[in-house]
């Protein structure tokens, strides 16, 4: 079984992501082009209502090219 995010991170996931997403100006679609997923998988992280694992967690890490802490910190 691959790895999950917490419930509770999985909130502060999506917040993180939004807040990294408007920083570079991109709308959800640019960054699901972007790290080439789909714009319901974006929608659903920072809803935070998305389980992602951690190939979903490296592949937004990469695609910000920011820390752990920026993407999972408080």
């Amino acid at each position: 079984m691959a790895w999950q995010v917490p419930h509770e991170i999985a909130r502060t996931l999506g917040q993180n992501v939004y807040r990294l997403r408007l920083k570079r100006s991109w709308t959800q679609e640019e960054l699901a082009l972007n790290a080439e997923v789909t714009k319901r998988q974006i929608q659903r992280i920072e809803a935070g209502t998305a389980n992602s694992g951690i190939v979903m967690l490296s592949i937004l890490r990469a695609t910000f090219e920011c820390s752990w802490t920026d993407l999972l910190g408080k």
